[in-house]
């Protein structure tokens, strides 16, 4: 598509090793395949002496880049050869992944008083067989009594 992947470094991590990537476009003159998925991708390319200039709203290169700032949407079109036109506007993927979640009440539920009223499950399980041939296994916890089974 136009781009070359090189994996050019090894960066530590508190969880082991990550592959630094680097994404360059490769220069080459645009031709009839090129051209084709410019114009099915919303791009218009417009002739200028030796070049063509690719044309891109700001919105949908958002979209496709993975929904960066619009700084780095508009910095990474420049870096492309596409000259990002348009108002940028959030989008609803964006703002969904922004919202912050309901907070958890952090006072304790009174206990029950009828037993068998709340019971807590808990179900686990094992990589290895346990003796029993079991790799699975449930607890059950009365909160009036409790009591386990």
């Amino acid at each position: 598509d136009g781009t070359k992947v090189t994996f050019d470094r090894r960066i530590k991590t508190h969880n082991g090793w990550v592959a630094g990537v680097e994404i360059v476009p490769i220069k080459q003159e645009i031709g009839a395949s090129i051209s084709e998925k410019i114009h099915n991708s919303k791009t218009k390319v417009l002739p200028s002496m030796d070049k063509h200039v690719c044309i891109k709203n700001v919105n949908d290169l958002h979209r496709e880049l993975g929904h960066p700032s619009e700084a780095s949407t508009r910095a990474t079109g420049a870096s492309m050869g596409i000259k990002v036109v348009g108002k940028f506007e959030p989008c609803e993927a964006c703002i969904l992944g922004k919202a912050k979640q309901r907070n958890v009440n952090k006072t304790a539920v009174e206990r029950s008083t009828v037993p068998g009223e709340r019971l807590y499950l808990d179900i686990c399980s094992s990589n290895t067989a346990k003796l029993s041939g079991k790799k699975h296994w449930s607890v059950i916890v009365d909160n009036a009594t409790g009591y386990v089974w």
